[in-house]
């Protein structure tokens, strides 16, 4: 048994697995060719401790593909309550998320919409997070392409990097997809920014997720 083809098997199969997991999508083993089948089958006791000596990048992407539990971490949000915090260094929003969106709870920070218990970080799905232009998302105009926007939940902590930005009408739905299988964020507020009364336009941000483990959802 060769230690170093050991160590590359090992490489194909936690590479197939971080993808997975950085994808926030159920995670699944992947199928290996069969020299690396084969060589893993063979691993010595030297290839073992070699293994373990993989990247830490590695570890950490192994560990994002492992579906998480929510029963097992505070259950499923309950509505109208405090589920997390989102901070977004680049336009200085730093505030608490909650799981609903009457006028009440915008009025207490960024609000998700709650139309299914599963429509959270993790959950595989388009989510939808507003708030007030003339207070929590005044400054959300200043997210830039790359910008990163950090979910701490009471479940676990998820990363999203923006990709664009734009203005568009409130009417407009074909800005969202709440039927997509694939994990995004869309945060919004009323357009322009220091605009009090209502307005017929909304700022838009679609963000793509980088990290943070899937939930189970069986």
């Amino acid at each position: 048994m060769n230690a170093k083809t050991a160590i590359a098997a090992a490489a194909l199969l936690l590479a197939g697995w971080a993808a997975v997991g950085l994808g926030l999508a159920a995670p699944a083993a992947p199928a290996l060719e069969p020299a690396a089948e084969t060589a893993l089958q063979g691993a010595d006791s030297q290839s073992v401790e070699q293994l373990k000596a993989l990247p830490e990048e590695m570890e950490r992407a192994w560990l994002a593909s492992q579906q998480l539990d929510i029963t097992e971490a505070g259950g499923w949000p309950e509505p109208h309550t405090v589920i997390g915090r989102i901070t977004i260094p680049d336009a200085g929003i730093d505030c608490d998320v909650i799981w609903g969106d009457n006028n009440a709870d915008l009025n207490k920070g960024a609000c998700l919409y709650a139309d299914r218990y599963d429509r959270i970080p993790g959950g595989g799905l388009q989510m939808l997070m507003a708030a007030h232009n003339n207070t929590y998302f005044h400054t959300l105009g200043q997210v830039q392409p790359g910008s990163r926007v950090t979910l701490e939940m009471y479940y676990g902590s998820y990363e999203y990097e923006v990709t664009e930005s734009f203005v568009g009408r409130s009417s407009d739905s074909t800005v969202y997809d709440l039927q997509a299988g694939e994990e995004k964020l869309i945060l919004y507020t009323c357009y322009p920014f220091d605009q009090l009364t209502s307005t017929p336009y909304r700022f838009f941000v679609y963000c793509q997720p980088v990290s943070g483990r899937p939930l189970r959802t069986d």
